[in-house]
């Protein structure tokens, strides 16, 4: 019985990596929200930094001879093998649903995770350590302007090759990495947002239909992306590694900057309009200028919802931190 409770303790927080592995995943999907945010805020973002940096050339090596218990410990297996899993089954049961959801109830979809990101801006400049003064205020302003100025790109709609697919994958999985920037978008900025989600609605329906025509165009797409975002989160994970290490609290604060800025695009109310170059890009407008319904009701109730959903987790995370500090 004196193991009980220590082993609970474990199962729970497998549980919880689990279900925060979903979360980022189902934030990967939707154009305007990072899974960076989410890994942020849930209190994972330096250890998946450092995890994704730990695989490399010396811990493949141990796989390759055979150690499989030290290259197990030095990949942080329990951790990656987890949080993989959660993305991928968010992933494989969103990949359906999400463009039902974007379609027929954008507003309120919008409106819960702009609730979930305001009170993750919350959450994380009461965390920062570091006095409210003017370099405060001045990091976290340039990460407004970055993460503003790149959501401000065009959305293009050329049919993308496989080339331009590992280019996606790289750069989009960089932007997922990185709270405020969502991958999602950045894939619809490139114009390969609808390739991606066909790619997973066609590999995993056309495994059970047979077309198998259909299934070889879904793999070799779905391999550029991948090999892409192998690519990708290998070396932007160096990048942040580095960055994390030698200026801690002033890449937080960049990051909770780039989370500001980026909150124009999943604004509930949205516009999309042409610009001379005949490119789309999507405008934050008041409810009262669109000309559909607004739903402004059902959208107040989503963003609270969304908001004190967030506040709840977090206030019991730090009770919970208080009672552990406590014995």
């Amino acid at each position: 019985m004196k193991h009980s409770a220590p082993s609970n303790n474990h199962l729970s927080q497998n549980i919880f990596l689990f279900f925060k592995g979903m979360a980022m995943g189902a934030a990967d999907l939707v154009p305007g929200v990072s899974g960076g945010t989410i890994a942020l805020v849930t209190g994972i973002y330096h250890e998946l930094i450092q995890t994704i940096n730990q695989i490399n050339w010396s811990t493949l090596g141990l796989l390759l001879q055979g150690k499989f218990i030290p290259f197990w410990k030095a990949i942080n297996g329990r951790f990656i093998v987890l949080l993989l899993s959660g993305i991928l089954t968010s992933v494989v049961l969103l990949s359906f649903s999400i463009d039902f959801l974007l379609e027929q109830y954008p507003i309120q979809l919008n409106a819960f995770f702009l609730g979930l990101l305001l009170a993750s801006v919350r959450m994380l400049i009461q965390q920062v350590d570091t006095p409210k003064n003017r370099e405060f205020w001045s990091w976290i302003f340039l990460g407004v302007l970055v993460s503003f100025g790149l959501t401000q790109l065009a959305v293009t709609s050329t049919e993308p090759g496989l080339i331009k697919l590992f280019f996606s994958g790289m750069i989009a999985i960089s932007a997922m990495l990185l709270p405020g920037l969502s991958g999602a978008y950045i894939l619809l900025v490139l114009g390969v947002y609808d390739t991606f989600i066909s790619t997973i609605k066609g590999i995993l329906s056309q495994f059970f239909t047979y077309e198998w025509n259909s299934l070889v165009l879904h793999l070799k797409n779905g391999m550029s992306l991948g090999l892409g975002i192998l690519v990708g989160v290998r070396l932007f994970a160096i990048f942040l590694k580095w960055v994390l290490n030698r200026f801690p609290k002033q890449t937080v604060l960049l990051l909770i900057g780039l989370i500001c800025g980026a909150l124009h695009k999943i604004w509930p109310w949205q516009k999309w309009i042409t610009t001379a170059q005949n490119h789309k890009i999507s405008v934050a407008v008041w409810p009262t200028q669109l000309e559909s319904n607004p739903y402004w009701i059902s959208a107040a109730l989503c963003l609270v919802f969304g908001f004190l959903l967030l506040a709840i987790l977090d206030a019991q995370v730090q009770k919970s931190k208080n009672a552990k500090s406590k014995h």
